[in-house]
Protein backbone atom coordinates (compact mmCIF):
# COMPACT_ATOMS: atom_id res chain seq x y z
CA UNK A 1 0.00 0.00 0.00
CA UNK A 2 1.39 3.13 -0.87
CA UNK A 3 1.50 6.66 1.17
CA UNK A 4 -1.43 8.08 -0.40
CA UNK A 5 -4.20 4.62 -0.07
CA UNK A 6 -2.67 4.84 3.63
CA UNK A 7 -3.74 8.21 4.23
CA UNK A 8 -7.03 7.77 2.46
CA UNK A 9 -7.44 4.70 4.75
CA UNK A 10 -6.60 6.57 7.74
CA UNK A 11 -8.88 9.18 7.11
CA UNK A 12 -11.55 7.21 6.55
CA UNK A 13 -11.66 5.24 9.33
CA UNK A 14 -10.66 8.69 11.55
CA UNK A 15 -14.01 9.84 10.19
CA UNK A 16 -16.63 6.81 10.29
CA UNK A 17 -14.83 5.02 13.04
CA UNK A 18 -13.44 7.08 15.70
CA UNK A 19 -15.53 10.76 15.26
CA UNK A 20 -14.95 11.87 18.58
CA UNK A 21 -16.92 14.44 17.84
CA UNK A 22 -20.07 12.91 16.19
CA UNK A 23 -20.23 14.42 12.79
CA UNK A 24 -19.59 11.83 10.38
CA UNK A 25 -23.43 11.72 9.86
CA UNK A 26 -22.88 15.01 7.86
CA UNK A 27 -21.42 15.11 3.88
CA UNK A 28 -20.19 18.36 4.58
CA UNK A 29 -17.55 17.27 7.59
CA UNK A 30 -16.05 14.43 5.55
CA UNK A 31 -12.30 16.38 6.06
CA UNK A 32 -13.11 17.11 9.89
CA UNK A 33 -10.46 14.73 10.65
CA UNK A 34 -7.27 15.63 7.91
CA UNK A 35 -5.40 17.49 10.72
CA UNK A 36 -4.45 14.48 11.97
CA UNK A 37 -4.02 11.92 9.21
CA UNK A 38 -0.06 12.80 8.68
CA UNK A 39 0.52 11.95 12.36
CA UNK A 40 -1.41 8.63 12.49
CA UNK A 41 0.52 7.61 9.24
CA UNK A 42 3.51 8.52 10.23
CA UNK A 43 3.12 7.15 13.38
CA UNK A 44 1.79 3.57 11.36
CA UNK A 45 4.81 3.62 9.02
CA UNK A 46 7.43 3.86 11.50
CA UNK A 47 5.97 0.98 13.48
CA UNK A 48 4.04 2.65 16.64
CA UNK A 49 2.16 0.41 19.37
CA UNK A 50 -1.24 -0.19 19.05
CA UNK A 51 -1.30 1.61 23.09
CA UNK A 52 0.84 4.57 21.72
CA UNK A 53 -1.62 5.25 19.06
CA UNK A 54 -4.87 5.24 21.59
CA UNK A 55 -3.06 7.17 23.73
CA UNK A 56 -2.16 9.99 20.61
CA UNK A 57 -5.73 9.82 19.58
CA UNK A 58 -6.99 10.41 23.15
CA UNK A 59 -4.33 13.44 23.30
CA UNK A 60 -5.81 15.20 20.45
CA UNK A 61 -9.62 14.34 21.71
CA UNK A 62 -8.87 16.40 24.77
CA UNK A 63 -6.33 19.06 23.99
CA UNK A 64 -7.40 19.97 20.46
CA UNK A 65 -11.42 19.34 21.13
CA UNK A 66 -11.77 19.80 24.77
CA UNK A 67 -13.21 16.10 24.82
CA UNK A 68 -11.34 14.61 28.16
CA UNK A 69 -14.35 12.66 29.60
CA UNK A 70 -14.51 10.43 26.36
CA UNK A 71 -14.68 6.64 27.45
CA UNK A 72 -11.00 4.57 26.27
CA UNK A 73 -12.22 2.53 24.30
CA UNK A 74 -13.51 4.91 21.48
CA UNK A 75 -9.49 5.30 20.99
CA UNK A 76 -8.51 1.80 21.37
CA UNK A 77 -10.90 0.67 18.85
CA UNK A 78 -9.58 3.66 16.36
CA UNK A 79 -6.43 2.30 17.01
CA UNK A 80 -6.38 -1.39 16.93
CA UNK A 81 -8.44 -0.97 13.32
CA UNK A 82 -5.79 1.44 12.55
CA UNK A 83 -3.01 -0.99 13.15
CA UNK A 84 -5.13 -3.81 10.93
CA UNK A 85 -4.13 -1.21 8.05
CA UNK A 86 -0.42 -1.62 8.83
CA UNK A 87 -0.41 -5.44 9.26
CA UNK A 88 -2.11 -6.46 6.15
CA UNK A 89 0.42 -5.13 4.48
CA UNK A 90 3.38 -6.42 5.78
Amino acid sequence: MNGFELSSQVSELLFRLWDPIGVNRFVGARDEYDFYVPVVVTLLINGTSEKYLAEVLQGFAETQMGLADLPPEIHTRASQRLMQLVSKTS
